[in-house]
């Protein structure tokens, strides 16, 4: 019994309703990296009594650019991070808190935030774009020494 318990608190926690303010009138600092990097996201908090900060996610491992998901929580000087804890923690940083992701996979992407001591409306906002490799195969034409053309293919990787 103490299991189902313990699984409705975290369900609980992981599911977050969208918050009442209209991300479009938000700051939003846009960031961009690759696949495979590390990401940190800072939360200026330190010039508050830090009582409870909390970084969500819109868009992220969603279809949906609305739906948000709650990613850590700082409460009580405890720190609880939610979904993939090898690569989501809160950091300590100079100004504060920040969101560390190490290391990032496209489906990272989308709009993260922090909300501090229970404020509905973020304190800082980040619009994470991570973007991958693709293989590419190109055609490629080369001559040998009797002038005769000699057909090939190239492999090179490209950014997206």
């Amino acid at each position: 019994m103490g299991n189902g318990k313990l699984t409705l608190q975290l369900l609980a926690l992981l599911a977050a309703s969208c918050c009442s303010f209209d991300m479009d009138s938000i700051r939003t600092e846009s960031m961009v990296d690759l696949v495979n990097s590390h990401v940190k996201m800072p939360c200026d908090s330190s010039k508050l009594h830090l009582t409870k900060l909390e970084w969500r996610c819109r868009g992220c491992f969603s279809i949906s650019s609305t739906k948000e998901t709650r990613i850590a929580i700082l409460e009580n000087d405890s720190t609880l991070t939610l979904i993939y804890p090898d690569r989501f923690s809160i950091v300590r940083e100079s100004k504060g808190f920040g969101l560390s992701v190490k290391p990032t996979l496209t489906e990272d992407s989308g709009v993260y935030f922090c909300l501090v001591n229970g404020r509905e409306e973020p304190f800082s906002a980040f619009r994470l774009a991570i973007q991958g490799r693709v293989l590419n195969h190109l055609p490629f034409m080369t001559f040998d020494c009797f002038r005769r053309a000699v057909h090939s293919w190239q492999t090179s990787y490209y950014e997206v």
